[in-house]
């Protein structure tokens, strides 16, 4: 490939020159356009070291004769930001209804198990719904059983209508029985599976 070299400016000493703004717009524009032959590298930050992550979870029962009626609010973030995301939430078996995620209808799905959310939004959200759960037929004290979705921080709060019961979680961290005139309401912090 043949280059031209470009000539040497001319020595002119203490001159001055004069040109219209126009011109001189011009001159500058072509100096600080991009050079379209160096491509710019994008710095890409790293890749998460998961596409998300579930945060806390919160269920609210109220016990009747026939179920208990429990509302959750499960909080996450999602790290992933170049995908469509199915995030498990809440075993396939359980019965639920009104699932919201960021206060608007979630896009939900039954898939390996487990009710799923389809999501395509990096950052925090948080899910929102209730599920329907039926009292154990036993011999013995009544109880329903669920398993929970694992986070870091899981509450739960469980009203019975019957005051002076003796309640609790299993496995829990922390049990608190709150005796009222009509009612008895447990919270507690839990793991894996309430009972």
């Amino acid at each position: 490939a043949i280059m031209a070299k470009p000539k040497p400016m001319p020595d002119m000493k203490e001159s001055f020159l004069e040109i219209p703004w126009s011109d001189f717009r011009v001159i500058l524009e072509e100096l600080t356009r991009p050079d379209p032959e160096v491509e710019e590298e994008e710095e890409k930050p790293p890749e998460p070291p998961m596409p998300y992550v579930i945060t806390s979870a919160r269920y609210e029962g109220k016990m009747s004769s026939g179920a208990a009626v429990f509302e959750f609010s499960i909080d996450f973030t999602v790290l992933e930001d170049e995908e469509w995301l199915l995030i498990p939430v809440l075993p396939a078996d359980l019965a639920v209804d009104n699932i919201m995620l960021d206060k608007k209808p979630a896009l939900v799905s039954i898939n390996n198990g487990h009710h799923q959310i389809a999501l395509f939004a990096p950052g925090a959200h948080t899910l929102t719904g209730r599920f329907f759960v039926k009292p154990q037929n036993r011999l013995g004290p009544r109880s329903v059983s669920f398993p929970i979705t694992m986070t870091p921080v899981t509450t739960l709060s469980l009203t019975v209508p019957e005051p002076g019961l003796s309640i609790e979680a299993e496995p829990s961290n922390f049990n608190n029985v709150i005796d009222g005139e009509k009612s008895t309401r447990l919270e507690g912090s839990c793991r894996q599976q309430i009972k």
